[in-house]
């Protein structure tokens, strides 16, 4: 019996830690993540003369932000090929960041400290302080 109880215990520790992939979950996301890529490029096409209104370059911001933060979260729940999502999550903060170039305070501080953390995760120290000391130099809290 206590074999039995131990192997359960360590089954469940297995379970917990091991980030086992779940499907129906990432289906959701890929499913996400293509729906808000085609309309930005469904923005980007219908634009024909490049202008954008400070408006439209919010939400394509928070788009890139959104998609970032949806491969962040599947990078994390799967340990293989977590690596690539974190990079492309990583890429689409730099977009989000590129396309606001700062205007939106609030959109700002949520990418910095969101890229701050996830390169953190991926172990770059020197580039995760950068981004927050970015932040903090660019937001001081009042």
């Amino acid at each position: 019996m206590k074999c039995f109880v131990c192997l359960c215990f360590i089954l469940s520790l297995i379970g917990c830690f091991g980030g086992r992939p779940d499907p129906q979950m990432d289906g959701a996301i890929d499913a996400s993540v293509a729906n808000l890529r085609s309309i930005i490029n469904d923005k980007m096409a219908s634009n024909k003369l490049g202008l954008t209104s400070a408006a439209d370059d919010l939400w394509v911001a928070s788009a890139y932000k959104n998609i970032g933060l949806m491969l962040q979260s599947k990078g994390i729940r799967q340990h293989l090929g977590g690596d690539r999502l974190q990079r492309e999550a990583l890429e689409n903060y730099n977009l989000a960041l590129s396309i606001d170039k700062g205007r939106t305070i609030s959109l700002n501080i949520q990418i910095l400290y969101l890229k701050g953390m996830l390169l953190k995760m991926m172990g770059l120290g020197k580039e995760s302080l950068d981004s927050l000391d970015k932040l903090e130099r660019d937001y001081p809290l009042s």
